[in-house]
């Protein structure tokens, strides 16, 4: 790798760190080594104030010296400044003939056209920005650019650090950046999954954990044998943790952690490392130098699941170090903790539940569909707060989160804990002794309602059965997609729906096929990035184009369903004509397994979601097509309104009460009555208590919600009165604004009075 001897020696700052006896001096002996190192006669290193939002140059080798100190640049002026305002590397072959150029007169850099600049930082905190410049007609390389972005992370830490302990007049105060310290503070946010929790805080920064590593202190003379050690303690903890999700999740979720275990069962990982070692490289050096290149490989990858490794390399590095620099000592302790972080692919959220976490808290984005279905299937209170600040907490800041009303509390007061101590109390014996509901779901004058759950993970199967659902109204078959490396075949498909109806024997299971696309992206497979993915190949765009996936995945429910009737519907359903292609790819697969002698399913029912507001005006035709029909509420809003609700900036306007949904809501209720086709609803709507008399008053029978929220919707249906309900619906039919529907719904659950910090 052509920038290998740099990162290795990058580690090398620490001691260019203890010998400076200023900021200054240190500065500019990094800047001379990235010079050198990069063959660039130019290096200089701009450091950020975020009180002023300014950056200053503050070391240099091969331009103006004199005007150190001197030269600043607002955030988003110039190459530099728009380089770290957009959070993105900048490459120029002739920098002059850019539109973000900007001349700075007497710095002498006229003649080094060639720009290339990295922005610093440390999470989405700016720290400064690394430029390394060049002679015109020698531009950098990609190769160039990957290995100044290593040498950019790892000096992160240790300019962080020279900055507060050699003294600047560029530190951090309290800002955009910064919350001040030792002060209660409340936030709002979106609720994504329900409940309350109680804990330190952790930010989750995996990148600037990793990069922190290369500074931290391990115990002298570390050997060969010390390394094997470690490697030996991570292998089992992390074979450990794989044995707890599969015990707890019991379906291929616990395959999330057999890449890390891939990486250090690598011949080539842990040659490497003990080769550097026998050259007499120090242990926590070798580690971190074969971990480097590994990294540098996945990330200048054009391939997106390649690229996504890195994720677990930094991730079992950052562990094995922490078993260097304590055999006893486990990696950063999520039990208990409320994370921090920016975003989290599903297998990311499977492994904090793995370890226990207690809450967690994403700080840009709205409420993004799977992450959020996954944390109520993990039962892990999860909410929505726009706001970068939270991830710059200290560790360990006591944060109450309460997930029901969408509240975040920083340092919460002694008034404030009062007022939520009785419900952690109620919390925590519920889930000690979940209660089963009733047989039978009925109003209040006795009309039955059928409630049925929804399931992503076999565990929700279980707390399903146990607490007494009706039925799966909705399997959700993408989650073993997205959490492997690679497609499932068949046969393990097969497996993992055989155990599904083995685990409820009773009761129809709603089977719904691959539902991939928007925000749900299979990362091993290629094109799914798309310009408006919600609006691209998804669910049964995606079957229908990728047909080998489509039958395959058909053919395991069928013979899985083997001696009781399987219901499999199809998603994003816009046209009868997809509809029919569904049900022909059914007809195919059944015509295959009789050839093949197999055992399967002899009666099948196909239905259909209704996603996408095209079914509406052609209802009645839907309703003799398909067997049953299913409302998705969540994607039917989005679409209705054309409201993206994972986009922050527009999220307020996802309204589920917006007349335009109530109507269209009623369209399809009257259509299937009509033709006496089966319809449930199986969005958020359906275990949202404000808006169950609507349902019910419109005339929908059957619902399918978390298993979680079982108990608290029959309850609430119990308090129903049919007439009322349908009374109340007419009105909110009628109303044609928000408002007028606003004043007509009824008021949600009782939350704690609250005051704001």
């Amino acid at each position: 790798m052509e920038h290998y001897s740099l990162i290795c020696n990058i580690s090398e700052l620490s001691a260019l760190f203890h010998e400076a006896m200023d900021l200054r001096t240190f500065l500019d002996r990094t800047a001379r080594m990235v010079a050198e190192h990069m063959r660039a006669e130019v290096c200089s290193i701009y450091l950020y104030n975020p009180s002023d939002r300014e950056l200053t140059m503050t070391a240099t080798r091969g331009l103006n010296r004199d005007l150190l100190g001197v030269v600043r640049l607002k955030l988003g002026e110039g190459l530099t400044g728009t380089a770290l305002k957009e959070l993105r590397h900048i490459e120029e072959p002739v920098a002059s003939e850019s539109p973000y150029y900007r001349h700075i007169p007497h710095l002498r850099e006229e003649e080094f056209e060639s720009f290339l600049a990295v922005p610093l930082t440390r999470g989405i905190t700016r720290i400064g920005v690394l430029v390394v410049q060049r002679r015109k007609n020698h531009r950098f390389t990609h190769m160039d650019v990957q290995g100044l972005r290593a040498v950019g992370a790892q000096l992160t830490s240790t300019i962080e650090n020279a900055r507060l302990l050699l003294g600047t007049s560029a530190l951090p105060s309290e800002g955009d950046d910064y919350l001040a310290p030792d002060v209660e503070a409340t936030f709002e946010g979106q609720v994504a999954s329900g409940g309350l929790a109680l804990g330190p805080s952790l930010s989750l920064d995996r990148e600037g954990q990793y990069d922190s590593l290369a500074h931290a202190e391990y115990p002298p003379d570390l050997t060969l044998d010390d390394f094997r050690h470690a490697l030996s303690a991570t292998e089992q903890q992390l074979e450990d943790m794989q044995a707890q999700v599969g015990e707890r999740l019991s379906d291929v979720a616990s395959l999330i952690f057999s890449s890390h275990l891939l990486i250090l069962k690598d011949p080539g990982f842990t040659a490497g490392v003990a080769t550097l070692i026998g050259e007499g490289a120090p242990v926590p050096r070798a580690v971190l130098g074969v971990a480097n290149a590994y990294l540098s490989r996945f990330q200048a990858s054009t391939i997106g699941f390649v690229r996504e490794k890195a994720n677990d390399v930094r991730d079992v590095v950052t562990r094995l170090l922490h078993n260097l620099a304590d055999a006893e000592a486990e990696s950063p302790e999520c039990r208990g903790r409320i994370v921090v972080a920016r975003e989290f692919f599903p297998s990311q959220l499977l492994r904090l539940s793995s370890e226990q976490v207690a809450g967690v808290i994403l700080v840009t984005g709205g409420v993004t569909s799977h992450v959020a279905i996954l944390a109520r299937s993990l039962v892990v209170p999860l909410v929505i707060v726009n706001d970068p600040r939270l991830l710059a907490l200290p560790p360990r800041t006591d944060i109450l989160l309460d997930a029901d009303h969408g509240r975040v509390y920083v340092r919460p007061t002694d008034a404030v804990l009062g007022r939520y101590r009785t419900r952690l109390a109620a919390q925590a014996a519920r889930a000690a002794d979940p209660s089963a509901i009733a047989p039978r779901t009925c109003t209040s004058d006795g009309e039955v309602i059928q409630l049925m759950a929804n399931v992503n993970l076999m565990s929700d199967a279980d707390l399903a059965r146990r607490l007494g659902a009706e039925g799966i109204g909705l399997y959700r078959t993408e989650f073993p997609f997205m959490v492997r490396r690679e497609l499932p075949t068949e046969e393990e498909q097969f497996e993992l729906y055989r155990d599904l109806v083995a685990r409820f024997p009773h009761g129809e299971i709603h089977f719904r096929t691959l539902d991939v696309g928007g925000d749900k992206v299979l990362s091993y497979f290629p094109d799914m990035r798309e310009q408006n993915p919600f609006l691209g190949v998804r669910s049964i765009r995606f079957t229908l184009r990728n047909r080998d996936i489509f039958i395959q995945q058909i053919r395991a429910m069928l013979r899985a369903n083997a001696g009781r009737k399987l219901h499999v519907m199809f998603p994003m359903i816009s046209s009868i004509e997809e509809l029919r292609a569904g049900r022909g790819m059914v007809e195919q697969c059944i015509s295959e397994l009789h050839a093949e002698d197999h055992e399967f399913s002899n009666e099948v029912a196909v239905g259909a979601m209704v996603e996408v507001p095209s079914i509406v005006p052609l209802i009645d035709e839907f309703a003799r097509e398909a067997d049953f029909l299913a409302i998705g509420t969540n994607d039917l809003i989005q679409y209705l309104l054309a409201v993206d609700r994972t986009n922050e900036k527009v999220a307020h306007l996802y309204l589920p009460h917006h007349p335009a949904v109530l109507r269209t809501l009623h369209a399809v209720a009257t259509g299937c009555i009509e033709r006496g086709v089966p319809l449930s609803v199986c969005g958020d709507m359906a275990h949202q208590a404000q808006y169950l008399p609507f349902l019910i008053g419109i005339g929908v029978r059957s619902l399918s919600v978390e298993p979680i929220c079982l108990p608290a919707v029959q309850a609430t249906v119990a308090r129903i009165d049919l007439v009322e309900a349908q009374a109340l619906a007419e009105e909110m039919l009628a109303a044609t604004t928000v408002a007028e529907v606003n004043e007509l719904l009824p008021a949600p659950e009782a939350e704690p009075h609250t005051a704001q910090g």
